[in-house]
């Protein structure tokens, strides 16, 4: 398990101190379980886990993953990623928790040496959210598929380039 503690980092929101974490394969307990508590699907071997905890009870209040991008069959693209299962404690959103979580990720998954491209699917009511962090909506047209899976029905499609 790799769980980058010696780089997780601290945040104050709202009078409260939360610690980000990033995690990949194989996962701690603490993933497992905030997975099974936001109803979220297991990360896979391949997916980076993005987790805030509240500092004070070591509650873990916000979960995502980037998985990478599969181009066909196991083929993976290093350089791009899909924003999965992002969830914050329903009774601690719109507190900034997400915007930190993200951030988090964003910095974390740049890389000195190439360009990484990280994408989103999300419904339109959260565009200002992924407007605000820097994303810009994309329309895939009919020959224009993304790998690894499409967005739902009247969702958005994001991206964000980081060099």
């Amino acid at each position: 398990m790799i769980t980058d503690f010696a780089h997780n980092h601290l945040v104050q929101l709202d009078k409260r101190n939360y610690r980000l974490h990033h995690e990949s394969a194989p996962f701690s307990t603490q993933v497992t379980k905030l997975c099974k508590t936001s109803k979220q699907r297991k990360p896979q071997q391949h997916d980076n886990v993005f987790w805030i905890e509240d500092v004070v009870d070591n509650n873990p209040v916000g979960l995502m993953r980037l998985v990478p991008m599969d181009l066909a069959d196991d083929d993976i693209i290093n350089d791009a990623w899909l924003v999965r299962g992002l969830w914050i404690n329903p009774s601690l959103r719109r507190n900034g928790l997400a915007t930190q979580l993200i951030n988090f990720c964003l910095t974390r998954t740049m890389t000195d040496n190439s360009t990484t491209r990280i994408y989103a699917m999300a419904k339109p009511e959260l565009d200002r959210f992924y407007q605000h962090l820097g994303f810009v909506v994309i329309n895939p047209n009919k020959n224009q598929t993304l790998p690894l899976c499409q967005p739902k029905k009247n969702w958005h499609t994001w991206l964000i380039t980081l060099s």
